[in-house]
């Protein structure tokens, strides 16, 4: 949860102008997490649908947006929606190269094309890679925390009891 919150602060961060972009290396220690959440997600995913539906491929994402509740589906599409799009605003800047610093001067680099731009222009285009990255990340995240919601209400109740014996 932690992690999609934290995704989703840094994708709303590269939207203020007037506050300094951090530096990318920030969304490694956010990657990394993303990499110990998202891997035993997928197993307990695996293992509970294998269970319930007796084979993967039956898999869908209808089948694990109904077991969620309706304000669940709601937030989830709300999220979905607001983090594609702002991966989608990042693009037109993603796609003329990725900004660095050569001697002291700032560029931007698209496939060894390297251009001299301007303080603003350089601090927009790590801004857009921010976005594309923590977008794409609390995804992810998002993915994880529905799947585990929906493999949590799938569980059988510990509280249940067991019918009479008769004895």
């Amino acid at each position: 949860m932690l992690g999609f919150i934290t995704s989703c602060a840094l994708v709303l961060w590269t939207f203020l102008p007037w506050v300094p972009q951090l530096p990318e290396v920030v969304l490694v220690p956010l990657l990394i997490t993303l990499l110990i959440v998202w891997f035993p997600t997928i197993l307990q995913i695996a293992v509970g649908m294998r269970a319930q539906y007796g084979s993967l491929l039956r898999l869908s994402a209808g089948d694990l947006m109904s077991a969620l509740p309706q304000w669940a589906k709601t937030l989830a599409v709300a999220f979905a929606i607001g983090l594609v799009v702002s991966a989608l605003t990042a693009v037109p800047s993603i796609v003329q190269g990725n900004p660095d610093m050569q001697g002291g001067k700032l560029i931007i680099n698209e496939h060894g094309t390297i251009v001299e731009v301007t303080n603003a222009q350089y601090w927009t285009s790590v801004a857009a890679h921010e976005r594309f990255a923590s977008a794409i990340m609390a995804l992810f995240f998002g993915f994880a925390i529905m799947a585990r919601m929906v493999l949590k209400s799938k569980r059988p109740s510990k509280t249940t009891s067991t019918p009479a014996t008769g004895r």
